[in-house]
């Protein structure tokens, strides 16, 4: 006789009542097992929303509170061309800058073209020979001070040195950074005016300031 026969004769003389209970048993457990991967699978797909939302909501709001339109800036052979943009003489225009660069950043329109009537910073690179070497010197005007306060000057910590020149107040500072460097800083037809000074030699910020705030 087979095992499988002897195992079905078993069965036959098994009372209904326990076969009814493992029957059910079985059922049960089976329904429990199948509550189990639905249980895991839905807390997964809860879990995997959440970390969707809690990345995709920081960006959104950052593209759609920050991603305001690049600036653009506009290079220039001479003073006069950034005159003629502005509308309007800076001090920076009584100074000879044949070969200096020059740039200047407006804030853009939908487009991506310069806003002209909402310049941002002007900045001129120029170098001056002296008796012993050169002074490196970038001028600066901030037009546009929504987001900067008075004390900006460029990244150093204010050493509280001031002095009046033709009845403007300046304030600088003396840096000592492997080479000579100042920076000074004033307010002027509600502009500020930044300057930055490197120099091989002592540099005489004094000469500078003159020729900007004196007739």
């Amino acid at each position: 006789m087979s095992d499988n026969y002897l195992l079905m004769k078993a069965v036959d003389y098994v009372d209904d009542r326990y076969l009814g209970k493992y029957f059910s048993m079985k059922e049960k457990l089976s329904h429990q097992k199948i509550k189990r991967k639905k249980a895991i699978k839905w807390s997964i797909n809860i879990a995997v929303c959440f970390l969707v939302v809690l990345i995709a909501v920081p960006v959104i709001m950052h593209f759609t509170q920050h991603n305001t339109p690049a600036p653009v800036i506009k290079y220039y052979d001479n003073i006069a061309e950034v005159r003629d943009d502005l509308g309007y003489d800076t001090l920076y225009s009584k100074l000879e800058l044949n070969g200096a660069s020059i740039m200047l950043s407006y804030k853009s329109d939908e487009d991506g073209n310069a806003q002209l009537d909402s310049p941002l910073q002007l900045k001129i690179g120029y170098s001056y020979s002296t008796e012993a070497g050169k002074d490196a010197v970038d001028y600066y005007i901030l037009f546009d001070k929504d987001n900067v306060d008075d004390s900006y000057i460029g990244g150093y910590d204010e050493q509280g040195l001031t002095k009046i020149i033709n009845g403007v107040t300046v304030h600088y500072s003396e840096i000592f950074d492997g080479s000579n460097h100042t920076q000074a800083k004033f307010i002027y037809e509600g502009n500020l005016y930044v300057i930055d000074i490197v120099s091989t030699d002592k540099i005489d910020l004094d000469h500078y300031l003159n020729s900007l705030l004196c007739d």
